[in-house]
Formats: structure tokens, sequence, C-alpha cells
């Protein structure tokens, strides 16, 4: 039985006790990694969504993400990333968003948080933690990253990161949670 990743719940982190055994007991909003979208949305939302959602040079995954609706509890958006070819619509990576306009410092506090959390689950996974300040550019715009990667036994990953824009970029700040299966991780670093 699939365990409950509630993460943002009213601003408090829950996480299910018992011990995490494979990245797909974890869910986002109900849904997780091998589930079919189409469970959620319709095809045509999800056809929608792909239309704007090859985001990456290799075209073989696509983005669909999807804001705020009356699905959502926790996050103000989610992500999917699903194979482009696929009629099923199987979830390949799933992010939860949440965001914290102008309260970057309580996005850090809550990015901490979750990570002790799910490092609690994972005692022998690999972390990566690059939560020193990192910069990228989007849009021409300067922002500020920070980021903790673990990687399970079986090499799925969790990325736990927050992002701080300018404000002049008119991109929301907000935390990430992302749940990657490790077909997904292997295709996005190659």
């Amino acid at each position: 039985m699939k365990k409950l990743l509630a993460i943002l719940v009213l601003g408090l982190f829950l996480i299910t006790p018992s011990q995490a055994d494979d990245i797909r007991d974890f869910e986002i909003e109900g849904m997780s990694i091998g589930d079919s979208l189409l469970d959620y949305f319709s095809a045509d939302k999800i056809e929608e969504k792909k239309k704007k959602g090859f985001v990456y040079k290799n075209k073989e995954f696509y983005s669909a993400t999807f804001y705020t609706t009356e699905k959502f509890e926790l996050y103000d958006a989610v992500q999917f990333h699903l194979k482009a070819s696929d009629k099923k619509y199987i979830i390949y990576s799933i992010a939860g968003r949440m965001y914290f306009q102008d309260r970057i410092s309580e996005c850090h506090k809550k990015m901490n948080e979750v990570f002790s959390d799910i490092k609690q689950l994972f005692k022998d996974a690999k972390v990566i933690d690059d939560s020193a300040s990192n910069t990228t550019s989007l849009k021409g715009y300067v922002s500020v990253v920070k980021s903790i990667y673990i990687t399970t036994d079986l090499g799925d990953e969790i990325a736990i990161q927050c992002y701080d824009h300018e404000p002049e970029a008119n991109i929301f700040d907000g935390l990430n949670l992302a749940i990657d299966s490790k077909e997904f991780v292997d295709w996005l670093y190659e």
C-alpha cells in the first residue's frame, strides 16, 4: 500500500513514519511515480499541457504543469514528466511547488525540515547538499537556487529546492519537492 507524503500541510510537514523502501511509496497530492496521469486528468487536458511541455532538447520526455486547482490541497502547482510516446500517460517524475513570494527565509526553513524528515526514511541514501547559494539565469534574470538531492538505493532521486528570483523576473519564489524515477533521472542527466 502506498504511503502518503503530504509535505506542505498548513505550513507543517508530515511524512508517514514507517520505513520507506521505494520512491513509488510516496505521493504528492495523492499521485505517485508509476501512476497514470489519466486517473487524475483527462487526456485532452494532458495533451493541452503537452503542447508547451517539450522544454528539453531531447524530446523523449515532456512536462505537464497544472496550477492550483480544486484537486490540489497542499501545492500551488504540480508538474509531471511523461514519455512523449506513452498513451497511458505514466508518471516518471512528479514535483509539487509551494510559493513563498517575498518569504524566502521561510522557504529555506521548510526545505531543511523536509530534508530532515525524508533523510530519516532513507538513512543510507546518498545526499548531495548543494544548499549553498547557486545562481542561475532565467529569462535574463539572476535567480538563487538552494538544492538538496537524495538518491535512493534504487537510483531514484528526491530533489528539494528553494528558488529566489529577482523581483523583475516576475516569477514566484518557491519550494520545489520533486520525486524522480531512476529512468527519468538517468535521462535528465544524459
